[in-house]
């Protein structure tokens, strides 16, 4: 069974929580087919990008005016990659694992 992430907050003074309410949620983590996005916030659009271990960008998709969302990694190989979540000022970093 999968986790469910929790994302951070990224502050210029280091990584501290902006408030009691995440951005958003993420699972599984390890994925294989699809990773599902529960927003926290529908109103204000979210930015969300996955990169690789050597900062290439593999997805990039905004979502808005939705509670829930999924990012399909079946054609990314397997690795660990770094998913950012922009929201306003606000940067959310999670480390995403892809394992099919």
């Amino acid at each position: 069974m999968g986790m469910v992430g929790t994302i951070t907050v990224v502050s210029a003074s280091g990584v501290s929580p902006v408030n009691s309410t995440p951005i958003f949620r993420m699972y599984p983590n390890p994925v294989s087919g699809s990773l599902h996005l529960i927003l926290g916030n529908p109103i204000q659009p979210v930015t969300i990008t996955l990169t690789n271990i050597i900062g290439i960008e593999v997805i990039n998709k905004v979502f808005s005016g939705t509670t829930q969302a999924e990012l399909n990694v079946q054609d990314i190989p397997n690795g660990s990659y770094s998913l950012v979540a922009r929201q306003g000022d606000d940067i959310y970093r999670q480390v995403v694992l892809v394992s099919h």
